[in-house]
């Protein structure tokens, strides 16, 4: 005996489903799909993270945290979520910090190499 959907859900399908929840079963817009990469850079990061500890001293790893954040809060403007805002919103001043450190790091190293250099 085989199963079909309306069986399984008792008749309703995934679309009546779906409009129960309140959720619409089109594929996901513009900014849907900008939020979702900003995820996926930010949820990479921090796998990458975890696997790499020295990659956190790396300016890329900054860099890609604060476009993630600004991703995210681009998706936020057009389907708000005020706690969502406000840890990306963190998140985002936390890596422009970190990248200010980066560089400041950087230049730092560089003058010293102008300096030993003959």
């Amino acid at each position: 005996m085989t199963f079909h959907s309306r069986q399984v859900l008792g008749g309703a399908g995934l679309s009546v489903i779906l409009a129960r929840m309140n959720m619409p079963a089109a594929l996901p817009t513009l900014p849907d799909l900008i939020g979702l990469i900003g995820v996926a850079l930010s949820i990479g990061c921090y796998a990458r993270l975890q696997w790499q500890r020295d990659f956190a001293k790396r300016m890329i790893y900054s860099v890609l945290n604060a476009l993630a954040s600004v991703l995210i809060i681009i998706s936020l403007m057009y389907s708000w979520n005020l706690s969502a805002f406000v840890i990306n919103v963190s998140w985002g001043l936390i890596s422009c910090y970190g990248i200010y450190r980066c560089s400041k790091y950087i230049i730092r190293d560089r003058r010293k190499q102008q300096q030993t250099s003959p």
